[in-house]
Formats: structure tokens, sequence, C-alpha cells
């Protein structure tokens, strides 16, 4: 993307920042982001995921890995609930939780840890293929719909965001959103697969360098050709800047 074209399209980022300016720091929300493979829910749950950290200075969880900002794994379904006060970033929650629950554990996960999170000051981000294979009570209860769209050439994201369950033309923001794409790719690792819940509980705050990201070193290998460890770090500095808000992502 040109620099003019860039600098035009940052222009109107900034519109995510009046949009979650709107929602209390202590309120629990629901924010579900709908999209096929490849669709780049990840990219944006991870985008949101950024925001609330840096821009909200709200505790992470997630139950996949972040770099170059400090998460909270949650790898086992106790440590859903003990999640407070923060995001948490749930890629592809509900086949994580089908994966290894009974009808009634995944009843008592519903009931007794997302429908009451509304008093613990969490907002729940997940990424889901269709809003149907969400649990209808959670569906119901959900405060945002959203769907990312990629540009052309994949430089940045947007995404357009419906208040409520059910997305109509009358519930959709007026402004959607729109953000850089390569600084997000730097903090994810966009080959990791969701595992299972394990049995372990082990719950730590944590920080990986994006240095330590192996899809953000092999895209910086393969498609930038920097191939020297000195080369790498230069440019994870750029992504850094953008990370630590010296330069706008959106």
């Amino acid at each position: 993307m040109k620099k003019k074209e860039l600098m035009k399209n940052l222009n109107v980022l900034n519109v995510v920042m009046k949009f979650l300016s709107k929602l209390r720091s202590d309120t629990m929300v629901l924010f579900a982001i709908v999209g096929e493979l490849g669709a780049g829910k990840t990219l944006a749950l991870s985008y949101l995921a950024w925001n609330n950290w840096f821009k909200k200075k709200k505790r992470l969880y997630s139950n996949y890995n972040f770099y170059g900002m400090p998460f909270t794994p949650v790898n086992s379904l106790p440590n859903l609930d003990k999640m407070k006060e923060g995001f948490f970033a749930g890629d592809e929650l509900w086949l994580w939780v089908d994966s290894r629950t009974s009808k009634a554990e995944r009843n008592r996960i519903i009931s007794s840890i997302l429908l009451k999170s509304r008093k613990r000051g969490i907002t729940i981000a997940y990424t889901t293929q269709t809003i149907q294979q969400i649990d209808k009570r959670i569906r119901d209860i959900t405060d945002f719909i959203a769907y990312p769209l990629m540009s052309v050439n994949n430089d940045y994201c947007r995404i357009e965001i419906f208040r409520g369950p059910r997305p109509t033309m009358s519930s959709r923001m007026k402004n959607p959103v729109y953000f850089v794409c390569e600084p997000i790719y730097s903090i994810y690792n966009t080959y990791e697969e969701v595992r299972p819940p394990e049995e372990k509980e082990e719950y730590n705050e944590i920080f990986q360098p994006i240095t330590q990201n192996p899809a953000w070193i092999k895209f910086l290998k393969n498609d930038l050709g920097l191939t020297s460890k000195k080369m790498i770090e230069q440019y994870s500095n750029k992504a850094r800047a953008f990370i630590s808000g010296k330069m706008p992502i959106g």
C-alpha cells in the first residue's frame, strides 16, 4: 500500500477508539467474530486483544499464544472460572469447550461461568465460523457480532460490527473498524491450532517476545528475505513500535 493511501486509511482507524470508549470498563461484553476459515477472525480477535491491553490497560487472557504483550494462558476449563477484570480472547471457543466436555459440564460452564461473568468485569471475545455453532443461551446475550473483511492485498482489515445477537442493517454500526494487519501478525502465531483443554491448571501471566513467534520469523525470512539475526531484530523493532503505540495500528 502506498504511503498516501496508508495515511488516508489511518485517519479512519481512530474509529475503533471512539467505539471502544463507549463500552464501560466495568461491564462484561460478549463479542462474537464470525467468518469462514482464512477470513481473518483470529487476526481481528488479536487486534481487539491488543486494543484492550494497550489502550484500555486490561489484563489479557487467551486460549492461544500472544507475543510482545503479557497474557495469562487459559489452558484448562477450570481456569475459565478464575478470570476477573480483563479481556479473554477465545479462538474457536465453543469448539474448544465441546472438545473435552460432557453435556453436563458444558451446561455448567455456560451457566456458572459465562453467564455470571457480567459481574466480573470480563469482556469475552470469541471466534466462530457460524453464529449457529454457539449455544443459544450465549447467542441470545451476545452484545456484538463482527465480520472481518480483508483488503485485496491483505494490508489492512475492515471489521463490520452489529449490535445485538441478530445482525440487521438497522443494527449495523455506522463506521466500521479499520486496522493495519502486519503489526498484528507479529503478536500471534498464524499457524497455531487451538489445542483441546488440558488437565493441568497452570494460571500465570507470561510474556513472549515477538522474535519467538515462529510465524512472524517465517514471514520475515520467506516473504521479506530477512535472513540475518540483526535484520530480523531491526524489522521486529518496527512491529514493537506499533505494539507500544509509537506508531498507529488503528
